[in-house]
C-alpha cells in the first residue's frame, strides 16, 4: 500500500519529465531508497529553515512503504519538500 505525501515545490525548477505524477513518484521512491542517508539529510536541510518565498505549489507524491520508512528515519528538521525539489531537479547528480 502506498502512502501519499505532499511537498511544496517550485515547478519551474523541476525536470519536465517529472510533471507526470507516476514518473515523479517513481523517481522519488528510487532516490529515497538508493541514496545514502547522509546525502538525503544534507539536501533536506537546505530549505528547512525560514519561510518559503511565493511560487511554491503543493504536489502529491505516492511513496512506497520502503521510501516511507526512509522518510521516517530522517531527522525531524529535514525538509521533505527541499529533498524532493533536489531529487526532481534537472541534471541532479546522485551520490
Amino acid at each position: 500500500m502506498k502512502k501519499y505525501v505532499y511537498a511544496k515545490l517550485n515547478l519551474d525548477e523541476i525536470d519536465d519529465r517529472y510533471l507526470d505524477v507516476d514518473t515523479r513518484s517513481a523517481e522519488v521512491n528510487h532516490a529515497l531508497t538508493s541514496t545514502d542517508p547522509a546525502t538525503l539529510v544534507q539536501h533536506g536541510l537546505r530549505r528547512a529553515r525560514g519561510k518559503l518565498p511565493g511560487g511554491y505549489t503543493p504536489v502529491g507524491i505516492a511513496v512506497s512503504p520502503e521510501a516511507a520508512a526512509v522518510i521516517d528515519s530522517l531527522p525531524k528538521r529535514t525538509s521533505f519538500s527541499a529533498l524532493v525539489q533536489w531529487i526532481l531537479r534537472p541534471q541532479r547528480g546522485r551520490g
